[in-house]
């Protein structure tokens, strides 16, 4: 294959990992105590959040999935990823301060609070399994890109790539997961910058890729991805985004101050309004490029190997490993977080140390990231366009049980823990039911 690694390629991506893990190893020694290891002390800056947080957002999930949608059915690829923006400016114009204010060391801290205790154990015993899932997607998606590029084993490749970010996270806390966020940007934003001239070059040029695409591909919406479709994954995203999303909720209320809170949305829909098109509209130029694909999914990788000459080409490897390293040390953080502040803390060891939760909070992170890989092996073969599905129905069966008791709690004074209680369980039997159909 042209684009096959090779020695450059290899130094590329092994001087990108060994700057993550010295990352990590740097501000080892700074976690002194529970609210660094997983709030970074509230003094994160909201530019760094905000990064943080829209490199948190998506994985290489994201150039499996929506790259396969953008060559098969054009722009409504671009369409279904720019849902972000509403879903994010919903969530920064009422939530975001809110969050903040609440003055939390985890996401669920505030439900026992403002509901119930039991409230923030069953919202704990519910999101914990559903992030593992979502992250054992994502780990077959940098997988899948790793056996295209590489010809590497699709296990080998998501066992090495899910260890490496476990470490980092593992050692550093939020402050590396945020430090190496903002790495990872500045690798990942090269890479599309290469990427995106070179595949419309050698297409023809992006007047002539536009002018013969074919009908219907310069469309925003297809038959089977339509409007009511996208306005319901903008709901799904902006519930989801606002209160189950742990991650994201963290980048809110780890800034200084609420304002900063509102910066960090604002970040976050200016990258979201400019990102998507730069990433995916290449894989809409790639009939004219590559062959047949038997999978839409591999058309990413694809057109890398490809393209890319020797060492550009391990450059975009590298950033196929940050986007999925970001949202996966992210997602692995904040569910330790979960576990420690609001199982082991609050059930187990109320008067633990903080260097006894520091502790604890490594033990879960390890936990957490094993048991994701575990379940990434368990269902390491499947296509692009299938974990697109995959996705989208795990959001619908998980996310509005408990993003709009959550919602509501912050919005509204007048919601009970009964009523929270109540609304959770019915969503839920009705999310499952309508799943089973």
């Amino acid at each position: 294959m042209k684009g096959s690694l090779q020695g450059p390629d290899y130094a590329m991506i092994a001087g990108y990992f060994i700057l993550m893990l010295c990352i990590g190893i740097y501000f080892y020694r700074y976690m002194r105590g529970i609210k660094d290891y997983f709030s970074g002390g509230n003094n994160i800056p909201w530019w760094l959040s905000g990064v943080s947080f829209y490199m948190s957002s998506f994985s290489a999930f994201a150039f499996i999935s929506y790259s396969a949608l953008c060559y098969q059915y054009g722009m409504v690829g671009v369409t279904l990823l720019w849902v972000a923006v509403p879903a994010t400016l919903f969530s920064t114009l009422f939530l975001s301060h809110k969050w903040r204010r609440a003055r939390i060391d985890s996401p669920l801290e505030y439900l026992e609070i403002r509901y119930s205790g039991t409230l923030r154990q069953l919202f704990t015993w519910q999101g914990i399994p559903v992030k593992i899932i979502d992250d054992a997607l994502k780990l077959v998606a940098i997988g899948t890109i790793l056996k295209v590029v590489t010809g590497f084993d699709i296990n080998v490749s998501m066992l090495a790539a899910g260890g490496i970010m476990l470490l980092y996270t593992f050692m550093g806390g939020l402050w590396a997961v945020a430090v190496t966020d903002f790495v990872q940007f500045v690798v990942l934003t090269a890479a599309i910058i290469i990427l995106f001239p070179l595949a419309f070059h050698r297409a023809g040029g992006f007047m002539t890729v536009m002018n013969e695409m074919p009908e219907g591909f310069l469309n925003l919406t297809t038959r089977e991805y339509d409007w009511g479709y996208v306005a319901f994954l903008i709901v799904m995203y902006s519930l989801a985004w606002s209160s189950i999303n742990w991650s994201l909720i963290q980048r809110y209320y780890c800034v200084p101050r609420e304002r900063d809170a509102v910066k960090v949305g604002l970040t976050v829909i200016a990258l979201y309004i400019i990102g998507p098109p730069l990433m995916f509209l290449p894989a809409m130029a790639a009939a004219r490029i590559l062959p047949p694909l038997e999978d839409a999914g591999d058309v990413y990788p694809s057109l890398c190997a490809a393209l890319l000459p020797v060492g550009m080409l391990g450059l975009v490897v590298a950033a196929m490993f940050a986007a999925t390293m970001s949202m996966l040390s992210s997602d692995y953080n904040v569910s330790a977080n979960v576990l420690t502040n609001d199982v082991y803390r609050r059930l187990l060891r109320p008067g633990a140390s903080e260097k006894e939760l520091v502790l604890v909070g490594r033990i879960a992170t390890l936990l957490v990231g094993i048991l994701a890989m575990a379940a990434a092996l368990a269902m390491a073969r499947g296509k692009g366009e299938d974990l697109f599905d995959k996705m989208v129905s795990l959001f619908s069966v998980a996310t509005a049980p408990v993003a709009i008791p959550m919602i509501l709690g912050l919005l509204s004074k007048h919601v009970t823990a009964r009523s929270a209680f109540w609304g959770f369980i019915s969503g839920t039997i009705v999310g499952v039911a309508l799943f089973a159909l």
